[in-house]
């Protein structure tokens, strides 16, 4: 599934509910906010690289959180991705949970590569 998703896929579905199955604690329900799209490189990828790769953007709450690591994930319309790694971005430098005392949300980040 990993393989076959692209980024008009999620396209159909921001602001749509996500939910990352956390063995260890209850799962946790993310927002799908928005992707960002990269530049296709100018040299030849290798063999299995994804020819327009992307960046998905998800938002969580603050009062419960998951560290960096891979989770299976189900999103709406498109179902469950199993071992995708999840980043989470609170606290980074630039980030919007970094720029206020007590952040709303907690964002994080899928890279599609």
């Amino acid at each position: 599934m990993l393989g076959k998703v692209s980024k008009d896929d999620f396209q159909e579905i921001i602001g749509t509910e996500t939910v990352v199955t956390v063995l260890d604690g209850p799962d946790l329900a993310l927002t799908l906010e928005h992707i960002i799209e990269h530049t296709k490189p100018e040299v030849a990828l290798p063999e299995g690289c994804r020819a327009e790769p992307f960046t998905l953007i998800l938002k969580g709450p603050v009062d419960h959180q998951v560290p960096d690591g891979v989770y299976d994930i189900t999103f709406d319309r498109i179902g469950l991705i199993e071992s995708t790694y999840l980043d989470n971005k609170f606290g980074e430098a630039g980030t919007p949970s970094a720029n206020s005392e007590k952040p709303e949300h907690v964002f994080y980040e899928i890279i599609f590569s």
